[in-house]
C-alpha cells in the first residue's frame, strides 16, 4: 500500500511542476501557449510523469533491503541501514 500511496504523491508533485509550467507559458506566452501543450504534447508529459513516478518508487518493492517506517516518538523517518535505505533517504 506504501508504495501505491507513494507512486501518486509523487505523481501529484509532479504533476502541479507541469501546471505551473503551463500557466507561467499561458501568461508570459499567450500566443504560443496553446501550441506548446497541445493534446499530444500534454500525453507525452503525463507518460513522463508516470514513468518517472514508477522508476522513484521502484526501489520500495524489495522490502528486505529498502523500507522505511515512521517513528512516532521523534515525528521522523526511519530508512532502512543498507545502501538502498542510505539513497533513499537522500
Amino acid at each position: 500500500i506504501s508504495q501505491i500511496s507513494l507512486f501518486f504523491l509523487y505523481g501529484c508533485e509532479y504533476s502541479h511542476v507541469i501546471i505551473s509550467f503551463n500557466r507561467l507559458a499561458c501568461i508570459a506566452f499567450p500566443l504560443h501557449a496553446p501550441q506548446l501543450f497541445e493534446r499530444k504534447a500534454t500525453l507525452i508529459l503525463i507518460s513522463i510523469i508516470t514513468a518517472v513516478s514508477f522508476i522513484e518508487i521502484s526501489p520500495y518493492f524489495w522490502p528486505r533491503n529498502c523500507y522505511f517506517t515512521y517513528d512516532f516518538n521523534t515525528s521522523l523517518w526511519n530508512f532502512a541501514d543498507t545502501d538502498c535505505g542510505h539513497f533513499c533517504s537522500l
